[in-house]
């Protein structure tokens, strides 16, 4: 948590239509999101929960990319 009660998550665009985690086995998403999953600075914490979750849900296929916070905003 950074500030209560605030939570550190993942965020789809809009466009995308999925409504959890387990969403993103479906081949067809993982397609959708070339296999990647865009994080931000490497040291961040979110990074290392992302790898975490990566394992932990099985998304076997998908790369955590390393960015900036402005890279992966813009």
């Amino acid at each position: 948590m950074n500030l209560k009660p605030t939570k550190c998550g993942w965020v789809v665009p809009d466009y995308v239509d999925i409504n959890s985690i387990e969403d993103m086995k479906d081949p067809k998403v993982r397609d959708k999101f070339d296999g990647k999953i865009y994080g931000i600075e490497p040291g961040a914490g979110i990074m290392q929960t992302s790898q975490h979750a990566i394992k932990d849900y099985g998304l076997n296929g998908y790369k955590l990319v390393e960015s900036s916070g402005t890279g992966c905003c813009t």
